[in-house]
């Protein structure tokens, strides 16, 4: 009798799934998740010193999403959320030239991130789907820090990214990886030896949907 009742069970749900999948136009949920950032300096200019920009740290996001159906599989996600990114740079000399030891620092962004991300379903099942999405971001600077006396790095207000991935999806959950990279600086140097500032940040978010019609 349990093995009937959960049997029953299972094909209900996977009706019930099925049906929501094919039948919802608009949806709202919210996310969170993991990020992995790593800061580039770009045209630094520097005979004595060395710059090792490859350094990823970690950091988190937390915020929403919304969901409007285009045609079939395809649908507009743009999203909103706060964003913690940091990076580690290090500094060495060369040949021993330099007056001060090498060192590091981390480089640090906190903002308000715009994702305005188009979704693909690529694959779909009874209970699930397999997607694609992409799109570019506007990223608004709450606040940025690297180290003043060394880099002289003024953070920008906002910046833009493009960001790639794909993902699975589960009755209300979904989890997906994406690749996100500058289109724009996010920081100048007040030296004109240093360069500018980018990024690129590796995610793993996980979202639930609160709300679907």
């Amino acid at each position: 009798m349990k093995r009937t009742l959960l049997f029953l069970f299972i094909i209900a749900f996977a009706y019930v799934s099925k049906a929501q999948s094919s039948q919802e136009r608009f949806s709202i949920g919210v996310k969170g998740g993991y990020t992995s950032t790593r800061f580039d300096l770009d045209n630094y200019e520097q005979r004595f010193m060395q710059v090792d920009d490859r350094n990823y740290k970690s950091g988190f996001l937390a915020g929403m999403y919304t969901r409007v159906t285009i045609f079939k599989g395809l649908s507009f996600q743009p999203e909103f959320y706060y964003a913690s990114k940091k990076g580690e740079i290090s500094i060495s000399s060369v040949n021993n030239e330099l007056t001060f030891p090498d060192t590091s620092f981390v480089t640090s962004v906190k903002s308000f991130d715009l994702p305005l991300l188009v979704r693909l379903r690529l694959l779909n099942f009874d209970v699930g789907n397999i997607y694609a999405i992409g799109g570019p971001v506007v990223s608004f600077t709450k606040e940025g820090s690297a180290d003043p006396d060394l880099m002289e790095y003024e953070f920008n207000k906002s910046n833009w990214t493009m960001m790639v991935g794909g993902g699975v999806e589960f009755w209300r959950v979904f989890v997906d990886a994406r690749y996100e990279w500058s289109l724009s600086n996010s920081a100048a140097s007040k030296s004109p030896d240093l360069g500018e500032m980018f990024y690129n940040m590796l995610t793993v978010s996980v979202g639930f949907k609160i709300f679907g019609i």
